[in-house]
């Protein structure tokens, strides 16, 4: 803990207080350090997830550096950016686009897969009730189970099978039946 305002690292902005506000600080920054120097942790944290261990894509990576190899285990680019891309980011990040968008993901984005979906199955797909946009395959699949799994299900698992699925499966309560 600092000892007093007057501490902060000369990096730090510098602070302006109502007159009287900065003893009151003071004063609270003392007690709390007076109070808490012998606080002791006396309770650990108990994961929830399932041991996993180490992973698959974690043996793989140490051993394509032990070789110099190539790593195919797992998505590392070992290319630039297309400039292309990165102006449009840059573009987009400067027009604004970069707050949090609804849950389920971009209206627009969520629209325009609704519209190919159509056109490649001739099938309706309701953009706002059966469309969700994730960041990733992993988190989609985590997503369903969640949504879905109640404690005790039992989900089947074709083996060899992507590592996540399993602890995903017992992190929501479900037992995995692998096959």
């Amino acid at each position: 803990m600092i000892d007093s305002i007057k501490e902060r690292p000369p990096t730090a902005p510098a602070l302006s207080f109502r007159p009287g506000c900065l003893a009151v600080i003071n004063s609270l920054n003392l007690l709390l350090k007076e109070r808490f120097k012998t606080f002791t942790l006396t309770a650990t944290i108990q994961s929830k997830l399932p041991n996993v261990g180490v992973t698959i894509f974690t043996e793989m990576s140490v051993l394509a550096q032990q070789h110099n190899a190539i790593n195919l285990g797992q998505g590392f680019p070992d290319f630039m950016m297309d400039p292309e891309l990165t102006d449009l980011v840059n573009k987009a990040m400067r027009d604004g686009h970069n707050q949090y968008v609804h849950m389920n993901g971009l209206p627009a984005l969520r629209k325009s897969l609704s519209v190919k979906v159509g056109e490649l199955y001739n099938n309706a797909v309701d953009t706002d009730e059966e469309i969700t946009v994730t960041p990733g395959g992993t988190y989609a699949i985590y997503t369903a189970l969640t949504t879905i799994l109640q404690k005790g299900d039992e989900v089947i698992v074709f083996e060899p099978a992507y590592d996540s699925y399993i602890p995903n499966i017992e992190i929501n309560g479900g037992i995995a039946v692998p096959i």
